[in-house]
């Protein structure tokens, strides 16, 4: 399998409307201990080594453990990559701790993390050309908390900016970064990284891994 490199500078700002949350929760009773400070998981792997190793203190004790529940949310498709998560994250003048995913068709959400309800959910343009088909992502968002704002990609092969806020996409300058020119044929399936002000991507095949590969680089 052929795999590019992209780096894509995380600068220009701009924004527009967005579309409101379609998901609800059915379970919203949960016990769940205080995050320790600075326990942000702000991408796969923890930090831009992808060493997997997280704050120290979770929060989770031998004295609490056992009062956590299981709980259960209703999603507007299948989320088959990772979540990351940020704590007191301003939403509707409210600190709030929040998780947030993507689905394989690029609806990106923010989830209340004590309730599970959608506090914002992004639908790419142009999803109906590929929600139900085989053209998908697997790739999980990165946020950027200094810019208050989160990476996303979708099927077709863009990479979205959007405020960590409210969901808004930023459209000013390069934005929405176009990743690749034949989405068809490459998939953006591992998770996004952050290094510096550097967003970096990789792309690879579909099932068959039919070239041609096609792709180019922003800074």
């Amino acid at each position: 399998m052929l795999v590019l490199l992209f780096l894509v500078s995380a600068c220009d700002e701009g924004h527009e409307s967005t579309p409101a949350p379609s998901t609800s929760s059915r379970t919203t009773t949960q016990t769940r201990p205080s995050p320790a400070p600075g326990a942000d998981w702000t991408k796969f792997g923890f930090d831009a080594a992808r060493s997997g190793v997280g704050p120290r203190r979770t929060g989770i004790t031998a004295a609490n453990v056992g009062t956590m529940e299981r709980q259960r949310i209703e999603l507007p498709g299948t989320v088959d990559s990772s979540p990351i998560y940020l704590h007191r994250v301003r939403v509707d003048g409210a600190r709030r701790d929040v998780f947030v995913v993507t689905t394989a068709y690029g609806r990106t959400l923010a989830l209340d993390a004590d309730t599970g309800e959608a506090l914002w959910q992004f639908v790419p343009p142009g999803i109906e050309r590929w929600e139900g088909t085989s053209q998908i992502t697997n790739a999980s968002p990165v946020a950027d908390r200094r810019r208050g704002v989160v990476f996303s990609i979708s099927p077709d092969g863009r990479l979205h900016k959007l405020g960590l806020a409210d969901g808004r996409e930023a459209s000013a300058g390069t934005w929405p970064a176009v990743v690749t020119r034949d989405p068809t044929h490459e998939k953006i399936g591992p998770a996004l990284n952050l290094d510096g002000d550097d967003v970096l991507l990789s792309t690879g095949g579909y099932i068959g891994d039919t070239p041609p590969y096609q792709g180019e680089c922003w800074r």
